[in-house]
């Protein structure tokens, strides 16, 4: 199978992540795999970093910032099916369907898609697959079928590996101004700490001026696996936990509001795992609650290998990268094999 997947830049977060391991994935899976970027230039240090990680894995990587140029390029590269990731990419799927009549799939990674602005890309899609199920709600009124998809992890890359001697904190992930009463609350909890640990922080730039006292700022960490195998506890949303957990770390839900330490009982609150950290919100995130389990973490060393032995038996059940790209395929070739004929929405 050839597969386009559309990017519009290697931008710092858990989605460009994704896109990239589900390349590499794929490409490792024996597929030919095209990735085609709109706007690399925006994000030069990151973009040259993702590229030679993909293209060292087999991955064709293009340039394509123009919708002509992009067209072009499709029409050289004939594929089976197109893949968009990002909203901004969306258009061009929709483009690409109406001049080559190629099928496309969207891949809902947030919440705010459900607006007029995507809808006619949204309703000639052959499949949404959606992240989370807030997000595949809010897709409830677009016409395709809708898969409930979690972002996987690449288990042989974050696995459990000798962890460093002093309890290292590690959090990860994507900054803006929404998380950022939680990582100042998580800056003043370490500051309560006793005894011998590390707090890293590996975000954006604009973490750093939020991170507390006693935080290294490491900026973005393309090999983030390297430090996960490392550390004892992960602090973040999303991808960051699932990472985490795979990397056997105990994990801290930490967002817009602070859902709490990933146990036994919160895993089994639902059939969906939430990691989005916005279950409490409006709530703020407290210190006091963030240093309680932190503190416990530290000082029980029973309670912490039992969560990162835990952790890592859920995330081989339920975060596969193989079992997502099985999966993925399983769609496209249900609509290269229909040609996709469903009817047409405007």
């Amino acid at each position: 199978m050839h597969i386009v997947m559309l990017l519009a830049t290697f931008f710092t977060s858990g989605q460009t992540t994704h896109v990239v391991d589900l390349c590499r994935a794929m490409r490792a899976a024996g597929h030919t795999v095209d990735l085609v970027v709109s706007q690399a230039r925006h994000f030069p240090q990151t973009s040259e970093q993702y590229m030679k990680k993909l293209r060292e894995a087999g991955v064709n990587v293009y340039e394509a910032e123009e919708p002509r140029a992009l067209l072009d390029l499709i029409a050289a590269r004939a594929p089976d099916i197109i893949h968009a990731h990002s909203s901004r990419d969306f258009h061009s799927a929709y483009l690409i369907k109406k001049t080559l009549g190629l099928p496309y799939v969207l891949t809902c990674h947030g919440l705010g898609l459900d607006g007029g602005r995507y809808a006619k890309a949204l309703n000639q899609a052959s499949c949404l697959i959606c992240v989370g199920k807030r997000i595949e709600n809010s897709m409830k009124f677009f016409h395709p079928p809708k898969v409930l998809m979690p972002n996987a992890v690449d288990l042989d890359q974050f696995r459990p590996g000798k962890k460093d001697e002093v309890f290292t904190i590690l959090y990860a992930g994507r900054h803006d101004h929404y998380k950022e009463p939680g990582l100042i609350a998580l800056g003043k909890a370490v500051e309560r700490l006793s005894g011998s640990f590390r707090f890293l922080v590996a975000a954006n730039r604009t973490a750093e001026a939020h991170i507390g006292r006693r935080g290294q700022f490491l900026g973005w960490v393309i090999d983030i696996a390297r430090l996960m195998r490392r550390s004892h506890v992960v602090v973040g949303t999303g991808r960051a936990i699932r990472e985490g957990m795979a990397a056997g770390n105990a994990c801290l839900v930490l967002g817009w509001s602070y859902d709490g330490l990933v146990d036994e009982e919160w895993l089994a609150k639902s059939d969906y795992v939430d990691f989005s950290g916005r279950c409490n919100y409006p709530k703020p995130p407290a210190p006091a609650d963030i240093y309680r389990d932190l503190m416990r973490l530290q000082k029980d060393k029973n309670l912490l290998a039992n969560l990162q032995r835990r952790g890592r038996a859920y995330a081989e059940e339920h975060f596969c990268l193989k079992k997502c790209v099985e999966q993925t395929l399983e769609i496209y070739g249900k609509y290269i094999k229909s040609g996709d004929t469903r009817p047409r929405f405007s």
